[in-house]
């Protein structure tokens, strides 16, 4: 008697409803439909109960699908994924249809009950040709059917297992749906929707009876390196070499996505070439090997570079003697890079290398020159620049005040460098000399070779001198200082008809006056007195109070400065003392100290009692720095 059983199987727990045109037989021939999923690892499928309504059941406990993520090798290469299916009959079965199916777990993780499974559409089981049809890789849902495992009838004989591998092509069909899917994690698992036909008892164990995925084959291949390790757009083409392990023989490059003619493949190495459009833009291309069994390297990202740029926009100044190091920066280009001088000239003493300008400038002046930058790709670019070498800076200011906004005509300044002079010397003869210790100092308007000024001092820090008589027009002006060894220091400094400065008595500028009292009796004596003094104890000048004596005295504060000599008129100077007006009664050239100036001043009885107070000097409405002085 023929029997017809038609079971359907959805899922783990699904029913399994069969219908017999009479009782069933044993031993008797049979045709049935069997479909079901599953992909753990090592589960079972059996047949339960003896009621005519039987219950598909997975003996493992939890989900019945096989979770693997997108880059798992066991769905990357061909001999690696097999289906095992086992038959506890002893009977011929044959296998019409075998298909693996992959999942996609969503964010809300659907469960498989409510997944459509395609053979529910051979309604009529005596017509195979409805379901063997079907395009079983179609998406339904959330399933994915991704390959056909069996296309041909396969008869399984007697008690054991039948393992069905995966092909190349069924690999790589796997391996697009997956990357279709974008899924990051998917479920494998078994459609079998087949027509079973042998001696089958039908009041025991199916003749179907294990699913599982196993694993076995070669390892993948894997790429470790590039050579080039990267390319810079615009570049012409090339020859890419992977370095790696697990190259079969026919390997094949991907170069995103699309197959590469290898030109040389072993074990570790794969060449192939890259054309010039394949690197027109910048961008990073994924590339990966492909055996002949379909294993498939994980991709590894070739980086395109941008064209490379020069960034760097100017360069600083360089100065002569003094160690210069300078980077150019970059953008884009692929390293190594190759730096050279396209044109002009470096200054003297500096040289170009590996991007960086350095050395030590020896002479001054502006020099212009191109730098060229070529990468590995042969790609290039070029840039000028401009770098200005200058003597040493010197800087020249009020002896006084050390103010920095100018000095005056004869007046006494104060040079600060480094290596000014090879030692330490002080004039001691008048007229000053213009040499101490091998130094100069030249004082230039523009005209003609510059003045060499009167020297007070010298050492390799500080130099001293007057603003050379000879400079009788006010303005701007450079100051060249030259040390005994040669060592050449220059800077700007302006020269004004006025500037005023008052000597302190600690040569800061600040706190007590460098000046005495000079007392003119009833008779028209002078005597002059102290105000300061040096005390030893206490490591500093302390004030001596002016006394301004009976009624008959006048008492003079005489001050000495430099830079009011060319006063407009003795009116457009005043003092005040402690903010009392002080007639002033002279304000000029000290009569022999080169370069001072001085200031005689009234002493208004109003400040007996005072004590320690300011002493305020405006010269053409300038004032000079502030001093103080004690009133008994």
């Amino acid at each position: 008697m023929k029997t017809i059983l038609a079971i359907v199987a959805c899922s783990i727990c699904a029913i399994l409803i069969y219908s017999l045109g009479a009782k069933g037989q044993a031993n008797a021939r049979a045709m049935m439909r069997l479909q079901a999923l599953n992909g753990k690892a090592n589960g079972t499928i059996v047949w339960n109960g003896t009621s005519d309504v039987r219950t598909l059941v997975h003996n493992a406990a939890g989900d019945s699908l096989h979770t693997v993520t997108a880059t798992e090798a066991g769905i990357t290469h061909a001999g690696q994924l097999q289906i095992r299916v086992e038959v506890l009959k002893r009977n011929n079965v044959t296998v019409n249809e075998l298909n693996l199916v992959a999942t996609v777990v969503g964010p809300t993780n659907l469960p498989l009950t409510t997944y459509q499974a395609p053979c529910l559409e051979c309604e009529d089981p005596d017509d195979e040709n409805n379901c063997l049809d079907k395009d079983l890789r179609r998406p339904i849902s959330n399933v994915a059917f991704i390959t056909r495992l069996v296309s041909t009838p396969v008869t399984i004989n007697g008690i054991g297992s039948k393992v069905f591998t995966l092909s190349c092509a069924e690999v790589t069909r796997l391996q697009r749906v997956i990357d279709t899917l974008g899924a990051n994690r998917l479920k494998l698992g078994l459609s079998i929707c087949q027509t079973v036909e042998g001696d089958v008892d039908t009041s025991g164990s199916p003749v179907l009876s294990v699913v599982s995925l196993g694993s076995s084959g070669a390892p993948l291949p894997n790429v470790a390196s590039f050579n080039p390790p990267a390319r810079t757009a615009g570049s012409a083409g090339f020859t890419l070499s992977l370095n790696g392990s697990g190259f079969g023989a026919g390997a094949r490059m991907l170069w995103g996505g699309s197959e590469r003619v290898s030109a040389s493949v072993n074990s570790s190495t794969l060449t192939a070439a890259i054309s010039a459009a394949d690197v027109a833009t910048p961008r990073t291309v994924k590339v990966s090997v492909v055996n002949p069994d379909c294993g498939r390297a994980v991709e590894r990202d070739f980086v395109i570079n941008p064209v490379p740029t020069i960034t760097t926009s100017s360069l600083p100044a360089g100065t002569v003697g003094s160690p210069y190091s300078q980077p150019l920066a970059v953008s884009g280009g692929t390293q190594p890079f190759t730096w050279a001088r396209a044109g002009g000239a470096l200054p003297d003493g500096l040289t170009l290398n590996q991007g960086v300008i350095s050395g030590t400038p020896t002479r001054i002046g502006i020099f212009t020159f191109t730098v060229q930058l070529t990468d590995s790709s042969s790609v290039g670019t070029t840039k000028p620049f401009t770098i200005e070498i200058r003597y040493p800076p010197v800087t020249g200011v009020p002896a006084t005040n050390f103010r920095t906004d100018g000095v005056a005509m004869e007046s006494i300044v104060a040079a600060f460098g480094q290596n000014l002079a090879t030692r330490s010397e002080r004039a001691n003869t008048v007229p000053l000399p213009t040499t101490l210790a091998g130094a100069t100092v030249r004082i230039s308007n523009g005209v003609g070779t510059g003045i060499l000024a009167p020297l007070f001092f010298v050492s390799p820090g500080q130099v001293n001198f007057q603003v050379p008589p000879d400079i009788v027009v006010a303005g701007n002006v450079t100051m060249t200082v030259t040390s005994g060894a040669g060592v050449i220091s220059q800077g700007p400094m302006l020269v004004s008809r006025v500037a005023p400065g008052l000597f302190s008595a600690d040569a800061t500028g600040r706190g007590l006056a460098a000046a005495v009292a000079l007392r003119v009796k009833a008779d028209n004596t002078q005597i002059y007195e102290d105000v300061i003094r040096f005390d030893q104890s206490l490591g500093r000048f302390v004030a001596i109070p002016i006394d301004l004596g009976p009624t008959t005295d006048r008492v003079f504060l005489v001050l000495f400065g430099s830079g009011f000599r060319f006063r407009s008129s003795l009116s457009s100077v005043t003092v005040t003392v402690g903010g009392v007006n002080s007639e002033v009664f002279f304000a000029g050239k000290h009569d022999s100290l080169t370069g001072v100036d001085q200031i005689n001043a009234l002493l208004p009885r109003t400040l007996i009692g005072r004590g320690e107070v300011d002493v305020v000097l405006i010269v053409g409405g300038i004032e000079a720095n502030r001093v103080r002085v004690a009133i008994k």
